[in-house]
């Protein structure tokens, strides 16, 4: 077996992602590597592996017919790099809808494979159903949970023998020993993260103007730290920032944290956030919105996984809420999501 694994969008965000599934892909199978701007310079060739840099795409940032084109590009250019490459299969880490949709003859001759993030959620408009449409059952989709499948089926209602789990990695930054006393941590100096990149706006301003009223959350001794798009606000309380952190206070921030903050809105339904499996790696309980990625998590682990309906039972939970972390479960999700399990997953989706 030998995979061509491309991408149309190459985001920032899934680069520890990807890098993690080529290398479990990697383990059973040959790979062609198309990499841009060295999105994989973590990734060395050898005689399994062998990557071509992509010189040149194009992307502009708001979705208008030049985003199109581009994307119909951008897989010409792909196409080309590809040629003269025998492989068995292409995957496609990063996806654009109507892009795929209009230009996937280039690529009929192999099975395709597509990793779905987000776009399951971007599936709105009619326009959008008419060219998912067009291929749905043309290709193999990639999911990163079992709830993530479910929904995708029963909202395309697409072939469900075309629909695969591939568990979501663990993080190879975070170690964390479950004798070390901070992962039952129940810390009197409490202080708790979000730091997820679509957390709810509203919600967060909600939490601002609340704070703003009279130092709310100094006054009960916590401390809430809140990743923006929108708001840069900090009081002794209260701090929320825009922006990407360096990795290493990124992290530091999950390991000093007393439970985790997953504050997505109601539109975050077939998808998946890494941060929210960083702070069960990390041994952290987390505070979720009604979600059905919370829902899953909490149906596996409802020790370390509770969800809050509103923004009062938010700050009962801020204020009372107990966090003593669950080993038992710990374990169980170490088992999930451990390397040699999503292996043998990838190993049955690509046969």
């Amino acid at each position: 077996m030998k995979i061509a694994i491309i991408d149309m969008i190459y985001p920032f965000g899934h680069k520890r992602l990807n890098s993690s599934l080529v290398e479990m892909l990697k383990s059973f199978s040959e790979i062609v590597l198309l990499d841009y701007q060295n999105f994989y310079e973590n990734i060395c060739t050898d005689e399994k592996l062998s990557k071509i840099q992509i010189k040149k795409l194009f992307f502009v940032p708001r979705l208008t017919i030049l985003k199109r084109i581009c994307d119909c590009i951008n897989l010409i250019i792909i196409k080309k790099k590809l040629n003269g490459e025998e492989y068995d299969a292409l995957l496609i880490m990063t996806y654009d809808n109507i892009g795929l949709s209009i230009m996937k003859f280039l690529f009929e001759h192999k099975p395709i494979y597509i990793v779905h993030h987000n776009n399951i959620d971007l599936i709105k408009s009619k326009i959008d159903f008419f060219f998912f449409k067009r291929y749905m059952n043309c290709v193999n989709h990639i999911v990163l949970s079992e709830f993530i499948k479910e929904g995708l089926i029963s909202k395309t209602n697409v072939n469900r023998n075309r629909v695969y789990v591939l568990e979501h990695p663990l993080s190879k930054n975070i170690t964390v020993d479950i004798r070390k006393e901070y992962i039952d941590m129940n810390s009197k100096n409490r202080v708790f993260v979000s730091l997820g990149l679509g957390s709810d706006e509203f919600l967060i301003h909600q939490l601002i103007e609340i704070d703003k009223q009279g130092e709310y959350f100094k006054n009960n001794g916590i401390k809430v730290i809140l990743r923006s798009r929108i708001y840069d606000y900090e009081s002794d309380g209260l701090k929320v920032f825009k922006g990407i952190l360096p990795e290493d206070e990124y992290y530091r921030l999950y390991a000093i944290s007393s439970a985790y903050l997953l504050l997505y809105p109601d539109m975050f339904q077939n998808r998946f956030s890494a941060s929210l499996l960083n702070a069960l790696q990390y041994g952290k309980c987390v505070i979720s919105t009604n979600i059905p990625m919370a829902s899953h998590f909490g149906s596996l682990y409802p020790s370390n996984c509770r969800i809050i309906t509103d923004i009062k039972h938010l700050l009962d939970e801020l204020i009372n809420g107990e966090f003593k972390f669950s080993h038992e479960e710990y374990d169980d999700l170490l088992k999930r999501h451990e390397d040699n399990m999503i292996k043998e997953q990838a190993r049955g989706i690509f046969g």
